[in-house]
This record gives C-alpha cells, structure tokens and sequence, in this order.
C-alpha cells in the first residue's frame, strides 16, 4: 500500500508568510545583520556570513520557492557572463588597488590590515588553497547573502518606497564592509564600496546574482596574486 506523505501545516504557513515582506522576514533579515555584525568583532573571520548562508537554506526549504529567490537565474549565454565577470574583476581589483585603497589610507591615516593573509605572500600552495576557496565558497555564500537575500529581502521590505533599490544597495554595502572588520577602517570602507559597486551588477542585472559572484571571484583572485607578489604593501 502506498502511504501519502503530507506536509506538515506549519511549515506550510511560516513559508506562506516568508514569501511577502512582513515582520517574520524583516526579524530574520535584522537578525542577520545583527549576527554578521557581532561575528566580525571576533577573530572568528567570515562565520557570520556562514552562519546566514545556513539560515538561508532553512528559509529556502521554508519557501518552498527553489533558490530563484535568490537571482539563480540562467544568464542568456555562460560565456558573454564569464567574460565580462573577467574584464570587470580584473578592472575593479587594479582600480581599487591603485587609487581608492591608497586614497582611503590618505584619508584615514591607517592602512588595510591584511596580516591575516600573511601566510600568503610568496607561497603558491597556499594562494592554491586560497583560490579554491574563493571559487568554491566566499564568492558565491558572500553574493547570495549580502546580494541575493539582503539586498532581496530589503527591496521587499521597503517595497512601497520607491528608492528601495537604493536603500537597499546602501544598507547592504555597510554591512558587507563591517563584515570586513579585521581590514581596519580602511579595509571597511574600502569593502563597503566594493560591495556597492558589486550591489550596483546585481541590480543592473535584473537582481540576477550570477554575474556578481563570478566578479566577486576575479577581484578576490586577483587580490590574492597581488598579496601573493607582495604588491600589496603600503
């Protein structure tokens, strides 16, 4: 005999109600700003983002909607998407490198504090691992947290506002940079203007995140070789 498997009504209703914006979607939202926050005050680099990564999937098997809700949308052609991610990564990485980071440590009188990656420097084993990292986790749990489902959720919440997008962009960006905590203030405003130009892809790419988390992996790889080769060094 066959027996029917039912769906309990309780996650029927909780994910009825995590599809509209309303106070469960803008606690889980505020909740995770607040955990990232919290997390990036301790030597504990990047479980903030892991621990939203986590709670996203428990919110998309509660939505019961697959991960389109996040921008996991096919691109009209993988390779148009990849080489432009290249060109841009690339751009991106060399212009921070060359103009903003040096203006926001004239600015602010303190460098990046990039001693995290000091195992890095000249050692091609570890840029190896460091790279397989960035591809396989930090470029796409980064993009679907502070892209796909902050900047998402927040454009949701602040729907009947027509600079949502902006709000959202803005709000996201501060976030990711204090996410950043352990660069110093340099590396926060720094980042945080990163994530506003990679939050700028996402919308202009019709809140698709593909193209963000394929340039967010150029920049990182190409930040890594620079640290790599000790170019880096103010």
């Amino acid at each position: 005999m066959v027996r029917e498997i039912t769906e309990h009504p309780a996650r029927g209703k909780i994910g009825e109600a995590l599809r509209r914006p309303g106070l469960l979607s803008l606690s889980l939202l505020l909740f995770s700003i607040l955990v990232i926050i919290l997390l990036a005050q301790t030597p504990m680099v990047g479980l903030g983002p892991v621990f939203v990564g986590i709670l996203i999937l428990v919110i998309a098997f509660l939505r019961r909607q697959g991960m389109g809700w996040l921008g996991f949308r096919k691109p009209a052609s993988w390779l148009h998407t990849h080489l432009l991610a290249l060109v841009l990564g690339v751009f991106l990485q060399m212009f921070f490198s060359l103009i903003v980071d040096p203006v926001l440590v004239y600015l602010t009188g303190e460098v990046p504090d990039l001693s995290a990656f000091d195992s890095l420097i000249g050692n091609l084993p570890v840029l190896l691992q460091w790279l397989a990292l960035v591809w396989l986790t930090i470029a796409l749990l980064e993009e679907v947290v502070f892209r796909g489902y902050m900047m998402g959720t927040m454009e949701q919440v602040f729907a009947d506002n027509k600079a949502a997008p902006v709000i959202a962009l803005v709000l996201s960006s501060v976030v990711f940079g204090i996410a950043h905590s352990y660069q110093g203030i340099s590396g926060i405003v720094g980042t945080g203007l990163m994530g506003a130009v990679l939050g700028w892809i996402y919308l202009k790419t019709g809140r698709n995140v593909w193209l963000p988390i394929l340039v967010h992996g150029w920049i990182d790889t190409v930040g890594l070789y620079l640290i790599y080769a000790g170019f880096t060094r103010f």
